[in-house]
């Protein structure tokens, strides 16, 4: 096996690794869905209301950062595609048919860096409302990636390394 060879096998276990991840906190993030979307967006919340709102907030920015710094990361360097900036994923993820839309993960973007940055400033109840509205737009963009990395790219190449055997002589 070559370096280049071994360098894509790596690769290509990166990006699985990676997909299983954000999968995983895919899930967590439904049940915080399900959770609050029974609850009523109110002016005033009981401590547990506010945890399982709190829970769907930092769940959404956790899997927004996983897809985009993780997830879209590996995927690119498998493809062999040079995208730094963010708009510049979000342009090649459309063009390669990874996602439908690139203003989708533009939303679901500017909603985290809401949730990091700006939560103590934002009215609870929009970030809470935003929260709820995208995180289906998140997790279809997550699908859809899935769908793109099982259907589209071929399997992990073995190692194929060689092997050897060692005679003890007695």
């Amino acid at each position: 096996m070559t370096t280049e060879d071994n360098r894509r096998r790596l690769q290509r276990a990166a990006l699985q690794e990676h997909l299983a991840l954000v999968e995983q906190s895919a899930a967590a993030l439904r049940h915080s869905v399900a959770k609050c979307a029974q609850m009523e967006l109110k002016t005033e919340y009981t401590l547990d209301e506010l945890d399982h709102f709190e829970a769907l907030s930092a769940r959404f920015a956790r899997t927004a950062d996983l897809y985009t710094q993780k997830l879209l990361k590996s995927l690119f360097m498998v493809l062999g595609e040079d995208a730094v900036s963010f708009l510049d994923k979000t342009r090649l993820a459309e063009k390669l048919a990874v996602i439908d839309d690139a203003e989708d993960l533009a939303a679901v973007r500017d909603l985290r860096n809401t949730i990091a940055h700006e939560y103590a400033a934002a009215n609870l109840n929009e970030v809470f409302r935003r929260t709820l509205a995208l995180s289906g737009m998140l997790l279809n963009l997550i699908a859809s990636t899935g769908r793109y990395v099982r259907e589209k790219l071929p399997p992990v190449p073995p190692s194929g390394g060689t092997t050897f055997s060692v005679k003890a002589e007695i």
